[in-house]
């Protein structure tokens, strides 16, 4: 079990392969059948100080279903812990498209196996989600609600709301705007208001680049983080 303050950061989980997604933000978009995604996070967190590298893959079984996958591996968390967190498989399938009016929609469900790092480990864990977006102009919004089932009856059921928007600026450049909020497996209530601002910008066919920045209001914990990302599209990008 972890023995690190409750608050001191929150297990990575599954995230999103650009372009269908924020920062954490999941978007209810899909990529066309046969698309392979991979993509590759690294991220700086002051107070609390740590590293984190983030390893992601996709693959679209179907023009509305995706299988996705996320390692993330913490580097120097207070100073001396390192190593790979729980590591996330999930499905994410779009079931009803947007129209005028209506949004789309999709669920999310993973699953998390234990790493062999305990101390920041919840021995896996299972979860389940809804996801929302809907476009107006060139701006898209995202809503998510995802819940967590620990495996370890000594860790709480964890929560997350998050809130994600993009707009379009130019044909390859995008600015990004998320909220999120969290109750995690360490706490009883949310603790975890982080804002995050950044832009994404196709730099080529097949390369999203995402370079972005978050601050926590509650408890400024982190007090500062900032996230660079390469995400690649193989395949099918029609």
């Amino acid at each position: 079990m972890i023995s690190l303050p409750a608050n001191a950061f929150v297990l990575q989980g599954l995230q999103p392969l650009q372009p269908n997604g924020v920062f954490s933000t999941f978007s209810a978009s899909t990529s066309p059948k046969g698309s392979f995604s991979m993509g590759l996070e690294f991220e700086r967190s002051i107070e609390a100080d740590y590293y984190r590298t983030t390893f992601k893959a996709g693959y679209s079984v179907t023009s509305r279903m995706e299988i996705l996958l996320s390692v993330p591996y913490l580097v120097e968390l207070d100073q001396d812990i390192t190593g790979v967190e729980d590591y996330s498989v999930g499905i994410k399938q779009n079931f009803f498209r947007e129209n005028t009016y209506g949004p789309s929609v999709a669920y999310l469900l993973r699953v998390s196996f234990p790493s062999d790092t305990d101390e920041f480990s919840t021995d896996g864990s299972a979860g389940a989600g809804l996801i929302i977006s809907k476009k107006l102009g060139p701006f898209t919004g995202h809503l998510n609600f995802l819940y967590s089932e620990p495996f370890d009856d000594a860790f709480n059921e964890q929560i997350e709301i998050i809130l994600g928007a993009n707009l379009k600026t130019a044909h390859d450049l995008d600015i990004l705007a998320e909220l999120y909020m969290v109750d995690n497996y360490y706490d009883e209530s949310f603790e975890t208001y982080e804002g995050r601002l950044g832009y994404r910008i196709r730099t080529a066919d097949y390369l999203y680049t995402i370079l972005g920045a978050g601050y926590e209001f509650k408890n400024r914990d982190p007090e500062f983080r900032l996230i660079v990302s390469f995400n690649f599209i193989f395949g099918n990008k029609s």
